[in-house]
């Protein structure tokens, strides 16, 4: 008995609806390339504009920068400057009293005669006379001119010479001021003429 040989079936033909589907998913493909393509387009654009930020700035940093420093010089001339002023000069001396003369021969050699050391002599003799009594001082030196008494002062009342002060005590015949006058070495105008005498000797 013959048997009849095997039938062969047609080739299959895919389904409409699954080639949609291949074609949907090759352009979805598509369009995710594309816009990974512009996304690292747009990313290179964006770090070259801030980089092209960055520069201006940068540059408009180092301009204030530059203009910062003459102000720093110019003050360092300012400072340098003032260091550099005059300082003022020291205040002077105070004037002699006004009230200060300088004393007439005739009573510098009243005075003179009464000295007990040989030699010495009287300089810078000043006066000041107030209500007719008269306030003698003088410098005393020796023969040489050096000085032994800076400033010592007499008073002379009624043609009468007293000693007042210390050195004139000493130097002197004549008798104390304090004890014949009442008139003590610390008496305003016994200072004043002192003060004058000192000025002189400086």
């Amino acid at each position: 008995m013959n048997t009849p040989p095997p039938t062969l079936s047609p080739p299959t033909t895919p389904k409409p609806r699954r080639r949609w589907l291949w074609i949907v998913g090759g352009v979805l493909a598509g369009l995710l390339v594309l816009g990974a393509i512009g996304n690292a387009i747009d990313n290179g654009d964006d770090a070259a504009a801030e980089s092209d930020t960055t520069a201006p700035a940068a540059s408009a940093a180092s301009a204030s920068t530059s203009h910062t420093i003459p102000a720093s010089s110019s003050t360092g001339t300012t400072s340098s400057t003032s260091a550099a002023a005059p300082t003022s000069p020291p205040p002077a001396r105070p004037a002699a009293d006004p009230r200060c003369a300088p004393a007439a021969p005739g009573v510098t050699a009243t005075i003179t005669a009464g000295l007990t050391a040989a030699g010495y002599q009287l300089t810078n003799p000043t006066v000041i006379t107030d209500s007719g009594v008269t306030y003698f001082g003088a410098t005393i030196a020796d023969a040489g001119g050096k000085v032994r008494e800076r400033s010592d002062v007499w008073i002379i009342r009624g043609g009468v010479p007293y000693a007042s002060t210390g050195g004139a005590r000493n130097n002197t015949t004549f008798a104390e001021a304090s004890d014949v006058l009442g008139i003590s070495p610390g008496d305003e105008l016994v200072q004043a003429v002192d003060s004058c005498v000192v000025e002189q000797t400086r």
